[in-house]
């Protein structure tokens, strides 16, 4: 709410926002949230739309339009992940690489605030699948892991010791009648190289007819620059925003495809 409420001031200026800004889905996850983004910009006439690429053209738009090939879809797991190894970001700290697992709150606790926040973020992309497919759930469930590392690791935010916390995997999901129908599966770890044992895999798996699906995305997150990669699909979509001239809040899945930009040389 408190980006909501910095997001109308430009919304009331009568501009279109495209944003990074993890509010996607949350019509019903967020209504305040969301009556508030689509009754500003619907009275001026502009657009909101939330994208990135992840959550966002990776979770859940590639997801569903590799879905648009099958007859039926009973179950999608999007698997994902980065190595934070080269990351100088302050909020990398949350991530408490190098520290004693035996004093790391209880996994998914109301204590366990990085899992709540990286819910927070990522889990609308698993409810849109879900919803956009039309795939029947009626819980959600979700797991904190956290993994030591097999070895001392150098890391540019300092040393990780044998036997410390070297990586965490979050897994968000969406089950009917106790079957898993939708779920993401995100890695975050530092020193990929060093530590191939936590894998981080950027795989779509789509069940259904006529028969199961596969996708892997290589250079999803690249080794530098994370942060250009995850803007290029905002940038991207302002074509299809100006083509479409939709108002109020609108999801990238009910605009026209989204295709890079052509840039003067």
């Amino acid at each position: 709410m408190p980006s909501a409420k910095r997001i109308i001031k430009s919304l009331d200026a009568g501009k279109n926002v495209l944003t990074t800004i993890p509010v996607y889905h949350i019509k019903d996850s967020q209504p305040a949230v969301y009556k508030l983004l689509n009754d500003h910009a619907s009275e001026h006439n502009v657009a909101f739309v939330p994208f990135g690429l992840l959550p966002g053209d990776y979770a859940s738009y590639i997801p569903l339009v590799i879905a648009g090939t099958m007859g039926r879809v009973d179950k999608i797991t999007v698997q994902s992940g980065e190595d934070d190894w080269h990351n100088t970001s302050g909020w990398v700290e949350v991530f408490s690489y190098g520290g004693d697992p035996n004093s790391y709150p209880i996994l998914d606790s109301d204590k366990d605030i990085l899992a709540k926040f990286i819910y927070a973020y990522y889990s609308s992309g698993v409810y849109e699948m879900a919803d956009r497919i039309g795939l029947s759930y009626n819980e959600f469930r979700t797991k904190h892991e956290i993994f030591t590392a097999p070895k001392n690791l150098e890391t540019i935010k300092g040393p990780v010791g044998k036997g410390m916390i070297y990586g965490h995997r979050f897994t968000m999901a969406l089950y009917n009648d106790g079957n898993e129908v939708a779920a993401l599966r995100y890695v975050h770890k530092v020193d990929h190289k060093e530590t191939p044992e936590l894998p981080i895999e950027n795989a779509i798996h789509i069940e259904g007819l006529p028969g199961d699906v596969d996708a892997t995305i290589n250079g999803l997150i690249p080794e530098f620059e994370g942060y250009v990669t995850s803007a290029a699909p905002v940038v991207n979509l302002i074509r299809s925003v100006m083509l479409a001239k939709k108002t109020g809040f609108v999801e990238t899945a009910d605009l026209p495809v989204v295709i890079p930009i052509k840039l003067d040389k």
